[in-house]
């Protein structure tokens, strides 16, 4: 973390920097997961989704979980094509992750989360 800075006036205030880096790990990310059914495919990419963000953004984080069977005008309103789709709403830009979401890697990347 970058170290604070003296104004003019002698009052120390926080640098941009570590303002920044702050504010980045204070955010909520909001993600929605597209799953269709309680099928095994559905119920891993859940359980995935969970463990990456409740280990990377320690409660920083709300998910909702949409059953495209039972709510398909959902998935149709905000353009889901393929099954299991997560989708991190907040903080912009809006990403878009599709599979079971078993890879690891490819999740903290696709999704750009803090690393631990």
């Amino acid at each position: 973390m970058a170290k604070p800075i003296r104004s003019a006036r002698g009052r120390s205030r926080a640098s941009p920097a570590s303002t920044f880096e702050q504010g980045v790990a204070q955010r909520v990310h909001v993600f929605t997961l597209y799953v269709a059914g309680l099928g095994e495919v559905s119920r891993r990419a859940v359980e995935n989704v969970r463990k990456v963000c409740e280990a990377r953004l320690h409660g920083r984080f709300t998910l909702d979980v949409v059953d495209v069977y039972q709510h398909p005008d959902i998935a149709k309103r905000d353009d889901i094509v393929a099954l299991p789709s997560l989708v991190r709403s907040s903080p912009a830009p809006r990403r878009v992750l599709i599979g079971d979401m078993s890879n690891l890697q490819h999740v903290l990347i696709g999704l750009q989360l803090p690393e631990p």
